[in-house]
């Protein structure tokens, strides 16, 4: 019952987090810059640069997720991690 009210919540924590970190906090970072009257680097290759690695860091954390729910039957919220080591994809290079 206990991996179950873990799963749900990773389930409802996903979205608030994916929109949290990949939108909120750089529009947050955005305002912040202007509030403090700090330079702003108005360029449009900029921008595309930047949706560029941004996207690039959405697939990243995207596939991650799906690897370790389907490979290793867990999510990457740490009350309810995988019960199999995921040594698949972007994981078979990385160690801890």
């Amino acid at each position: 019952m206990i991996k179950l009210i873990y799963k749900v919540f990773s389930v409802i924590l996903f979205p608030i987090l994916f929109v949290l970190i990949f939108f909120e906090f750089p529009n947050y970072l955005v305002k912040f810059n202007a509030y403090l009257g700090l330079p702003c680097w108005k360029n449009e290759v900029g921008k595309y640069i930047g949706a560029f690695f941004m996207g690039l860091g959405i697939i990243t954390w995207l596939y991650c997720w799906i690897i370790f729910a389907v490979s290793g039957d867990g999510t990457l919220f740490p009350a309810a991690p995988p019960k199999r080591l995921v040594v698949k994809g972007i994981y078979r290079y990385s160690r801890n």
